[in-house]
């Protein structure tokens, strides 16, 4: 994305910023063909940047080329997420204080059943906040996918969910400084269960990977959380 006009425009001692993105055909020139067996997926990216003073906001977004049905919902809700962020950093916008926010993507997977894009998110103000989306196109039936998708019935969390917890206790027992939100006195923010689009991702052995965001488990230092989920776990439950 390019950014047709930006300004800092000083007025009644106030400080406006104006800037207008320009979608369409002007996406910039850069992209990704990648090598699959099956259908391709093609991926634009939209680069932008924005700087005054100690305020700062840049990244690159997606906007996906597959077939038009998928391309238009796919692209809608990414365009609304990123808008939100960068809507977000202007209205904490002030000369006085330093935010950064930074916007990047990436291809997880691209092979013949499944495309999975993951859009990453850093802002920081008076500390770092890291956070990930993920879109999921099933090749097979052609359909945008998320979690809950993959199963017949609820019962998948439970098993699930219970595995998650088995590695939280786990980790903690085999390193002391990790904390989960897990088996806590005061139960109120002890991770219960997953969401039915909860973010996740099959690594390059087609494994399954659940994946929180940064103080979704646990406290800010704990970063992003993944947990790889053998499929013997979930697998009567699959569709």
């Amino acid at each position: 994305m390019h950014i047709k006009h930006l300004g800092i425009i000083k007025y009644g001692g106030l400080i406006v910023i104006s800037f207008i993105f320009m979608f369409g055909n002007i996406f910039s020139e850069s992209l990704d063909r990648l090598p699959v067996i099956g259908s391709i997926v093609n991926v634009f990216n939209t680069t932008f940047f924005f700087q005054y003073k100690d305020n700062e906001i840049s990244g690159d977004i997606p906007n996906i080329k597959y077939q038009k049905e998928i391309d238009d919902v796919l692209n809608d809700d990414i365009n609304r997420f990123t808008y939100a962020i960068i809507e977000n950093f202007f209205k904490e916008y002030a000369d006085d204080k330093y935010q950064y926010t930074k916007i990047d993507y990436a291809v997880i997977t691209d092979n013949y059943l499944w495309f999975t894009l993951k859009i990453d998110v850093l802002e920081i103000m008076a500390s770092a906040y890291n956070y990930s989306k993920y879109y999921h196109i099933n090749k097979k039936s052609d359909k945008i996918i998320i979690l809950d998708d993959l199963f017949k019935d609820k019962e998948y969390k439970r098993v699930i969910n219970d595995e998650i917890k088995r590695q939280m206790r786990s980790r903690m027992k085999e390193n002391e400084n990790l904390v989960y939100w897990i088996d806590n006195a005061d139960q109120t923010t002890d991770f219960k269960t997953i969401k039915d689009d909860q973010n996740f991702y099959f690594d390059k052995k087609g494994k399954l990977v659940i994946v929180f965001d940064q103080l979704e488990v646990g406290p800010g230092f704990m970063g992003i959380q993944e947990f790889l989920i053998d499929s013997k776990i979930y697998e009567d439950y699959l569709k």
